[in-house]
């Protein structure tokens, strides 16, 4: 019955995005180039937000990544029970950082289902990691998300706020959410080429391929390619903020704005169903 449900929907649910998508992004956008940075932490949620936020710039990079998955992605739509989801993401998790030249990941392993409670208990590593690696940079899901899970891992970044060095950025990524326009100040261009690239990686997650709409996340880097002052075949939009410009965006955002910038997701109605 959800099968069938789902596939009626999937018309409907794409008409629904692509009106959201042209009614946020109805104007040409005046944006730098993300800067390139030496060391960088990527905080990624779940294996694959990392590919939907910015596999694009993380193709283009030369320089030093570090991903570090907050949970151990078991709570994915799979056709595994439990445990073996967790196994089977763990290998996507890898073979994704193998093909952009990853050379290290870290994997906090907090269960989705009890994550503030073990997110406390499993956040020492994530700090020594922030301590010992002085990151010039550290990516992470905006707070804007609509997946509760992806909201409390930047929140896990904000409870370490003073183990992160002053130099430091934070960088906000889009996932489930897309982000208020005035949040936006950066990009990462994708031409053809490349977005024919990171339309390729999400091959690398098989486990999600009955229950993932990636096509909307490729349609949404069109769409901001396409609003970009200067033009742009397709792109990645980031939100790149100072650690007390972080603080204060985490201090000021309201929980009611969140509904106004989610898109619709085919994984997201066979959760509700």
């Amino acid at each position: 019955m959800k099968e069938q449900l789902a596939r009626v929907l999937r018309g409907p649910i794409r008409l629904y995005n692509e009106r959201l998508i042209h009614k946020l992004y109805n104007k040409k956008f005046s944006l730098k180039p993300i800067a390139e940075k030496e060391k960088n932490l990527v905080l990624v949620p779940h294996v694959d937000d990392e590919t939907i936020g910015m596999g694009a710039y993380l193709l283009k990079s030369s320089k030093e990544h570090i991903l570090c998955y907050s949970t151990d992605s078991g709570g994915s739509l799979s056709a595994h029970n439990y445990e073996d989801t967790v196994k089977e993401r763990s290998r996507e998790a890898l073979r994704i950082a193998k093909e952009l030249n990853i050379k290290r990941v870290e994997f906090l392993g907090v269960g989705e289902d009890r994550f503030i409670e073990e997110a406390e208990l499993k956040k020492e590593k994530l700090k020594q990691i922030i301590i010992e690696e002085q990151f010039d940079r550290i990516f992470t899901v905006s707070p804007y998300d609509a997946h509760p899970i992806h909201r409390q891992t930047t929140g896990l970044l904000l409870s370490m706020i003073d183990n992160i060095p002053e130099h430091c950025r934070i960088v906000f990524y889009e996932v489930s959410n897309l982000m208020p326009d005035h949040w936006i100040n950066s990009y990462a261009a994708m031409n053809r080429e490349l977005f024919l690239r990171k339309r390729n990686l999400y091959s690398f997650f098989p486990s999600q391929e009955k229950t993932m709409d990636f096509d909307i996340f490729q349609r949404l880097n069109r769409r901001k390619g396409k609003v970009l002052e200067n033009g742009s075949y397709a792109a990645e939009y980031f939100s790149d903020l100072s650690k007390e410009e972080f603080k204060e965006r985490m201090e000021s955002l309201s929980e009611l704005d969140l509904p106004k910038y989610r898109i619709g997701n085919h994984r997201s109605f066979r959760k509700t169903v």
